[in-house]
């Protein structure tokens, strides 16, 4: 069966540079974690040469050019054998918009490269020992615990029987804007939230209001100076 040859000049991707890999000696970096059943079923399932195609299709070849001394490891560990496969698999099949089978596939144990393999030009930046493991687990978020702030709500007019409407003050000094910050009027509630970051404090409140309130048309502005949240509510007057 013919052999048909695509040539590829590789660019290496500017990501990839900035965020080389980098595999140190006697250390997985974490790989055996992603790959334990990966590497089981190919241990338990022997490859095998699968035969041409009944038409006699020519098959199309993609040169990928890999880093010598890693490429050593791959020979003597079958974690990142699988590693680097997942890797080039997933690369052609983006780039290329490829549909390839990545369960059932051939490792010519003889050769390294089908045809003859062409110069290739690649881009060449220097590499960053990373700081830490380069696959790592998220850590979940510290939750801060929360508190109530202080408050007071009073009516205005302030002698009058029945009020024109409440204005509410929160104050909350641990907070420097008001991003993140909930607040949701109900008709007689009032339920505010902030979330809490580092060196901040988070707060809550749940408090029921005397009167019914106009949530339409309640109004709220926080002053970054004196970390006071104002609410205005207008009372719903009774007939």
């Amino acid at each position: 069966m013919s052999k048909k040859k695509n040539s590829v000049l590789l660019e290496v991707d500017r990501s990839i540079i900035e965020h080389n890999l980098l595999i140190q000696d006697n250390k997985n970096d974490g790989l055996d974690e992603l790959f334990p059943k990966r590497i089981s079923q190919e241990t338990d399932v022997p490859w095998k040469l699968v035969k041409p195609t009944p038409a006699g299709n020519p098959s199309i070849a993609y040169d990928v050019a890999i880093n010598p001394e890693f490429y050593k490891k791959t020979e003597n560990s079958k974690l990142f054998l699988s590693f680097l496969l997942t890797v080039v698999m997933e690369g052609l099949k983006d780039k290329y918009s490829l549909s390839l089978q990545t369960d059932d596939y051939v490792i010519l144990k003889n050769r390294k490269v089908l045809g003859n393999l062409l110069p290739h030009r690649i881009r060449q930046g220097g590499q960053k020992k990373p700081a830490g493991p380069l696959i790592q687990e998220m850590t979940p978020p510290v939750l801060l615990s929360s508190r109530q702030p202080q408050y007071r709500i009073r009516q205005e007019p302030a002698q009058a029987a029945f009020p024109e409407y409440l204005l509410a003050e929160f104050f909350m000094k641990d907070l420097s804007s008001s991003h993140g910050l909930t607040l949701d009027v109900g008709e007689d509630r009032i339920v505010l939230g902030s979330p809490g970051r580092i060196g901040q404090q988070a707060y809550k409140l749940d408090v029921f209001i005397p009167y019914s309130v106009d949530q339409d048309r309640c109004s709220a502005t926080f002053n970054t100076d004196t970390k006071i949240l104002s609410l205005k509510m207008p009372v719903i007057t009774t007939s």
